[in-house]
């Protein structure tokens, strides 16, 4: 299990993170990022493509976001994209964002729900990042 984070999470934190893709069926990375893409925390499967973690995530979430807001439903506070390879669920928890990424084959409600029970843990690390 590959594992990368930063001053701004807990060893618990972590180690949560890598039971969690290590337990759950397909799920291959958790990534934290801010809205400009600079990871904060990322637990990989090792035999995960870089492309598929690439800090340019971030920002085509965040446009993606802006965007869907324009249709006058609010502001998008999840978006799922599926790829020829992977799905990507990405969640905004101001001011971060959480990745989840696994197969198209997935279960894609699976990481839904995951997404909204970590909001606790990636609002700990927003509250370190805002307070560093």
């Amino acid at each position: 299990m590959d594992s990368a984070s930063t001053a701004t999470t807990t060893p618990a934190l972590d180690a949560h993170f890598q039971t969690l893709v290590k337990t759950t069926s397909d799920l291959k990375a958790i990534l934290i990022t801010d809205r400009d893409g600079v990871i904060l925390l990322k637990v990989e499967e090792p035999n995960l493509p870089a492309k598929v973690t690439k800090a340019a995530l971030s920002a085509t979430f965040s446009l993606s976001c802006d965007q869907a807001s324009k249709l006058g439903m609010g502001k998008a506070l999840m978006v799922m994209s599926s790829f020829d390879e992977y799905q990507i669920v990405q969640y905004t928890y101001a001011p971060l964002i959480l990745h989840l990424i696994a197969p198209t084959h997935a279960n894609t409600g699976l990481l839904i729900e995951i997404g909204s029970q970590l909001k606790k843990e990636v609002m700990i690390i927003a509250k370190a990042v805002s307070n560093a």
